[in-house]
């Protein structure tokens, strides 16, 4: 097969859903690209045709809805799934697994945003409304869950709040199914919840363990187990309540609205805060990097990626990332390279540019490919809709020193950057822990006029 061909398998890990997905896009989008090759039963799709159509609807690897789902959304439900068990994901593979129904101890899911196929273990809790695949996805992980397994599901917060799905989360409930429900921040593609079920091995235990973390961002949630072990400890994050109480007329599933800080004394948790902010501030000033002014615009020739490529200065390539190669995703219409600084896994679709160190410098390269004339030389509409081809951006034709140079130019950025964001999150620390005391008691508002 041509590299520049993609398989609906491909396509489906690529996107991070389920071959399922894929084949509910190619019968619902007349949009969606035709076969360019293969066998009927198994065609090939044109790749940069493909990855125009993510992109154009949202579901690009690397745009920011992707990676919520396949970056921040994968790693908290694997830190969630049960330890020492191999996982099964019922909505990967071309169809649903051959796993007998019942015998998995550990199963985790994004549940995509299509249903699943119509032979699919759905009905148990309920037979789902037509925008409710979330909860038929959750159904079909407790189908393959043994007695006393775990199933951990990423499901849009839709899924806890919207009427048509009401009966089955009160089912869900009722039958001690479902024990924890975790609140996510806003993420670019959208809000989010974690639900971890279990198929009761003896008498259900009726507790739902409710989790608020809406106010972190994507960096701050939880990596590991000793990360949730902290998060459950935290009277002000997490509650644990009988699930008849959240059997009402609406059955919400909405942590914020149930979990409320305790009076604690956060008074030392300000003040080191506080401390901890005053610092990086101080230190924010000296990571400004200097520049210096030219009177005339310097006139180095452009050469293009297409150009370093066929020279051997580069290598464009994807998957998996070595230290110090170039990873260019599109994020919101616009290239965002990164050097990458050690090994890695796949990259989720990024671009790859492997530099040939001894000629061309990476974060001079990542540098200039940040330039506004490129944003608009490698991008362009399809359809209306923004497409990204790397292969378009030009950056100026420099000896290595230079080059060398200007990277250290871009380096010295990239760090200033790194402690702008420490200093807003020790900044939005601040304001929890005082948000969090004027609310419990702790902190009363100061005297007017004062």
């Amino acid at each position: 097969m041509n590299s520049d061909e993609l398989t609906a398998a491909e396509i489906a890990r690529i996107a991070d859903v389920g071959r399922a997905a894929v084949s509910n896009w190619r019968k619902r989008h007349a949009d969606f690209p035709q076969p360019v090759g293969g066998p009927a039963n198994s065609p090939t799709f044109d790749r940069e045709e493909v990855e125009q159509w993510l992109m154009a609807n949202g579901r690009a690897p690397g745009t920011a809805s992707a990676a919520a789902s396949g970056d921040v959304l994968g790693r908290l439900v694997r830190s969630l799934a049960p330890e020492g068990h191999e996982i099964l994901d019922p909505a990967i593979g071309d169809d649903l697994p051959p796993q007998p129904l019942g015998s998995a101890q550990a199963v985790a899911c994004i549940a995509p945003t299509v249903a699943p196929p119509a032979d699919a273990p759905v009905g148990e809790f309920g037979q789902p409304g037509r925008h409710d695949a979330a909860l038929a996805w959750v159904q079909v992980c407790l189908a393959y869950t043994a007695k006393g397994g775990t199933a951990v599901v990423a499901v849009p917060f839709s899924a806890a709040v919207r009427a048509t799905g009401r009966r089955i989360r009160a089912e869900l409930l009722r039958a001690g199914a479902l024990r924890e429900v975790v609140g996510l921040p806003e993420l670019p593609g959208g809000p989010w919840q974690i639900w971890v079920l279990t198929r009761p091995a003896g008498r259900p235990v009726y507790q739902v363990r409710l989790v608020d973390l809406t106010d972190l961002t994507p960096a701050e949630l939880p990596r590991s187990a000793v990360d949730w072990d902290s998060i459950h400890g935290d009277g002000a994050r997490t509650r644990t309540m009988q699930s008849i109480e959240l059997l009402d007329g609406e059955v919400l599933l909405v942590p914020s609205g149930y979990v409320v800080g305790m009076a604690e004394d956060v008074r030392p948790q300000l003040e080191a805060a506080r401390a901890a902010y005053a610092g990086l501030v101080g230190g924010l000033a000296a990571e400004a990097p200097d520049t210096i002014n030219v009177t005339d615009t310097p006139s180095w020739p452009l050469v293009s990626i297409v150009e370093l490529a066929r020279t051997g200065e580069l290598t464009v390539t994807r998957g998996a990332a070595e230290p110090g190669d170039v990873l260019v995703r599109a994020l919101s219409g616009e290239f965002a390279p990164s050097v990458a600084t050690e090994s890695t896994g796949d990259t989720h679709g990024a671009t790859i540019l492997r530099c040939r160190p001894d000629v061309l410098d990476p974060y001079f390269l990542a540098g200039f490919l940040r330039s506004e004339i490129n944003r608009r030389q490698a991008s362009g509409t399809s359809g209306g809709t923004f497409r990204l081809d790397v292969k378009r951006a030009r950056v100026p034709r420099m000896p290595p020193s230079e080059q060398r140079r200007y990277g250290d130019a871009f380096r010295e950025l990239i760090a200033f950057a790194a402690a702008a964001d420490a200093v807003a999150r020790a900044a939005r620390d601040v304001t929890r822990t005082a948000v969090q005391g004027l609310t419990n008691g702790t902190f009363a508002p100061p005297s007017q006029g004062k």
